[in-house]
């Protein structure tokens, strides 16, 4: 059975790892929230959000092609913007101060860097793969000027001169 890792363990450039630290961090402020009704309500809503940002990043970990990554690591810049929300309206709601949230605000804001990046890298990778090599393209047009033989019903004077072309 392996161990579970801690919170440190892994390096900082580790996305598993980021997603799981901002997670818990999420879990943590949501527990130092005052306890009452409309902080809950809009608590909720970020700690749903806030941790469903791993979950979308490892499901992309394990997806099947690149269409299906794209999808899943664009689900957890959905939620990683929608906690970006909720922080905002914590603060402006006066439930808690700007400066308690500000490095957990910034630490979903680089994610959100660091996914766009990603997505779009995968998106250029795939153009890339659909477009044809040059070698293919020089394939192509070599193909085009090869003339066609002449239709069997073509009269012979039609017959002569695409005789002629192939010269």
């Amino acid at each position: 059975m392996t161990a579970w890792p801690s919170v440190g363990e892994e390096s900082d450039t580790d996305l598993k790892a980021r997603t799981r630290r901002y997670a818990l961090r999420i879990v943590r402020l949501y527990s130092a929230l005052p306890k009452m009704t409309e902080a809950q309500v809009l608590g909720r809503q970020l700690l749903r959000c806030g941790t469903s940002v791993g979950a979308h990043y490892r499901e992309a970990c394990r997806a099947k092609s690149d269409a299906d990554f794209v999808s899943k690591i664009e689900g957890a810049l959905q939620e990683l913007e929608e906690s970006l929300y909720w922080m905002e309206l914590i603060v402006g709601a006066g439930l808690m101060a700007e400066a308690r949230l500000q490095s957990l605000y910034q630490e979903g804001h680089e994610l959100t860097a660091i996914l766009v990046t990603v997505v779009r890298k995968v998106k250029r990778r795939r153009r890339m793969r659909a477009q044809p090599s040059s070698r293919q393209l020089q394939a192509s047009v070599a193909d085009s000027n090869v003339s066609s033989p002449p239709a069997r019903d073509a009269s012979p004077a039609q017959r002569q001169r695409s005789d002629g072309a192939r010269d």
